[in-house]
């Protein structure tokens, strides 16, 4: 029997969602962590699980974090000077928050019933410039994990 684990579901539908929004943007989208030295030829995201656990103010739900990369492509050069404005990754920040807002709107499965953006961090590339976000995103689902029993 095959089943479908709440962070795959999770990533999926993310996935799918970054693909509609950014796919114009030629960004090549991951299921896996980025290594931070990726984007140097073209514009990358990675997808991938942090935690599963059981909600502390209800049992019946699931929360999954799940990270979400943005990688702006990035200039390899040694150049002291260089300067990348940070407002290209604060609107692909925009987007991605107001992508996940819109899709609250459509129901869940099991897995997914609803989700927040909890947190964006914009950690440097490694030519020390803000080209990159990484976005924590709070799943919540049915906690599975529970099950009725009868005595």
């Amino acid at each position: 029997m095959t089943v479908t684990a709440p962070e795959t579901a999770a990533r999926q539908r993310l996935i799918a969602l970054l693909e509609a929004e950014f796919g114009p943007d030629e960004v090549t989208i991951k299921s896996d962590k980025l290594n931070e030295s990726l984007a140097q030829d073209g514009h990358l995201a990675g997808v991938y699980p942090a935690t599963a656990t059981e909600n502390t103010r209800q049992a019946l739900l699931l929360d999954t974090i799940i990270y979400v990369q943005l990688f702006r492509q990035w200039d390899n050069r040694i150049d002291a000077t260089q300067e990348v404005d940070p407002a290209a990754i604060e609107e692909w920040a925009e987007r991605f928050r107001r992508m996940c807002e819109a899709d609250k709107t459509t129901p869940g499965d099991q897995h997914v019933w609803y989700y927040v953006v909890q947190r964006i961090e914009y950690p440097p590339d490694p030519s020390g410039n803000i080209s990159r976000l990484l976005a924590t995103v709070v799943v919540q689902g049915e906690n599975s994990a529970l099950l009725e029993t009868t005595g």
